[in-house]
Formats: C-alpha cells, sequence, structure tokens
C-alpha cells in the first residue's frame, strides 16, 4: 500500500483554531484505494515543523506529500505551484523566530516546481465548484 503524508498546522498566532489540523486529523488513518493516508499536525515553529516532517519522512517513506495550511486572506484552495528554498516570513512562528531569507535546506536549489498535476487538480476542484486558485 502506497503512503501519503497529509500535514496540517496547530493553531499560531492570534488563532485559536486550525482548521487544517482538524482536517488532517480527520483524514488520518483512511485508505483511498491502494494509499493510506498518515495525517501529521505540525508545530508552528520553523525548526520543530521540519524536524517533525522530516522523521515522518523518514519513516513512513512516502509515495507522494500533500501540505495544507492556513492563509486567512484567501478565500478557497491555493494550489501551490513553485517552492522557494527560503523562511521569510513577516510575523513570527509559535517561539518568536522570524526569519529573514533563510535556507530551508543548504546545497538545495532556490527555486522547486511542484510534481503534482497541479492544472488537473485545479480543474477537478472548479468542476466541483470549490474556488481555487494556483500560486506562484
Amino acid at each position: 500500500m502506497k503512503k501519503i503524508i497529509l500535514t496540517g498546522f496547530e493553531p499560531f498566532a492570534n488563532y485559536q483554531f486550525n482548521p487544517t489540523e482538524v482536517s488532517t486529523l480527520d483524514f488520518h488513518g483512511k485508505v483511498f484505494g491502494d494509499r493510506t493516508v498518515i495525517g501529521v499536525v505540525l508545530p508552528c515553529t520553523y525548526f520543530s515543523a521540519f524536524s517533525k516532517l522530516y522523521k515522518v519522512i523518514e519513516k513512513e517513506k512516502p509515495y507522494a506529500i500533500i501540505s495544507t495550511g492556513l492563509y486567512s486572506s484567501v478565500r478557497g484552495m491555493r494550489i501551490e505551484t513553485t517552492f522557494r528554498n527560503r523562511m521569510c516570513r513577516k510575523y513570527p512562528d509559535n517561539i518568536g523566530f522570524e526569519p529573514k531569507n533563510v535556507y530551508i535546506a543548504e546545497n538545495s536549489p532556490y527555486n522547486m516546481t511542484a510534481t503534482a498535476r497541479n492544472l488537473e487538480l485545479e480543474k477537478i476542484l472548479h468542476e466541483n465548484n470549490i474556488p481555487t486558485e494556483l500560486s506562484l
């Protein structure tokens, strides 16, 4: 059975609730065809989140990873297509760390492109009346 890691986050900053925490826990253990979901709620601290996720990846050797997050000004689903190998944030994490252009993974490319079929996913979501946007 192929494993898919689904990540969400605990509440952060002034938010008392993070829907990605609940959805991640709801999907944990569910099976879709030949794939099983491993839900992992990450702390809202940069280095602890990366460390926890890395350990789960090493243990589970997943087929895919789907990461979810909360961005309060987005009114629907935003599908990321490109990733930057930098931590750069305008608000501090839950322990007060506020990175300014810090590498996530040393000796790795600055930009990385998602390997998921994002255009197909966006089309399916739109066809099901789920507000969606691609993010660069």
